[in-house]
């Protein structure tokens, strides 16, 4: 994990990640609920998305000289880490593929299937959405929910969190796709909290591994033809979600056994 409690001073309390979330969840409702009825309305909803990282800024620093070098530590890439970085990059994209095709070949062989091509700029933007968010759910609320009530726990914890997080953009039609069921989106984005703690811990608390994971999935679905509005239907996003859950039972069965084996 990136944050050691042998290392944390006094400020580093249990109830912090909590308040965190909070936080965070209270910030972003009064953000967009503010959200002016002008032309750059949604570049100030966009701007949203970089909250969960402005919070844990003030968290962070608020720590102590212990959780600024937990920070620094995470974002530091080492040797061994350059295989889950390639490897969070990919998955989400490959399982949206798998999705699509299993789709196409058995429920809509009528449509044609074809990739789209995402432009360079909107991979750039994905991945800077994707700081902006993950800095602040994986870089610093993660390891300390992990210290206190282990991966998987901290996994359901930080999903429900972050499903939250995303009502109030979905209420005004923003970060969150309409054309699927409100429930719907909630188990995928629950699920993928499993996997990206999965890698996070493999990666020995790499904060890369989320970010590539979150704009990974961002960006398989605009390349990869998975939602209702060119796939015919619901149904290859409903094969991605039943993809993702079995995986994130998959990751916490794995992650309770290393949990179980730690003295």
């Amino acid at each position: 994990m990136t944050f050691d409690k042998r290392n944390s001073t006094y400020r580093e309390s249990a109830y912090l990640p909590w308040l965190y979330l909070v936080v965070t969840l209270i910030c972003t409702a009064v953000w967009i609920g503010a959200t002016p009825e002008t032309e750059s309305s949604r570049t100030w909803l966009r701007l949203s998305r970089w909250l969960p990282t402005i919070v844990a800024a003030g968290f962070i620093f608020y720590g102590g000289k212990a959780a600024v070098n937990a920070v620094i530590q995470s974002l530091t890439v080492k040797k061994h880490q350059w295989g889950w970085l390639v490897a969070s990059a990919a998955f989400f994209g490959l399982l949206a593929l798998t999705a699509s095709l299993v789709n196409f070949a058995m429920l809509h062989p009528e449509l044609s299937w074809s990739l789209s091509a995402v432009p360079p700029n909107v991979v750039a933007m994905a991945v800077v959405w994707s700081i902006g968010e993950e800095f602040g759910w994986r870089g610093y609320a993660l390891p300390r929910l992990v210290e206190k009530m282990g991966p998987v726990w901290a996994s359901l914890v930080i999903g429900i969190a972050w499903w939250l997080w995303h009502t109030p953009g979905w209420l005004v039609g923003f970060g969150a796709p309409n054309d699927i069921s409100y429930l719907a989106f909630g188990v995928w984005v629950v699920s993928a909290s499993f996997v990206f703690t999965y890698f996070y811990v493999k990666s020995k608390a790499n904060v890369w591994t989320a970010v590539l994971l979150h704009a990974g999935a961002n960006i398989s679905f605009g390349a990869v033809p998975i939602m209702p509005f060119n796939t015919g239907g619901p149904q290859a996003f409903y094969i991605l979600l039943t993809l993702s859950t079995v995986t994130a039972v998959l990751t916490a069965v794995l992650m309770k056994k290393v949990t179980a084996k730690q003295p």
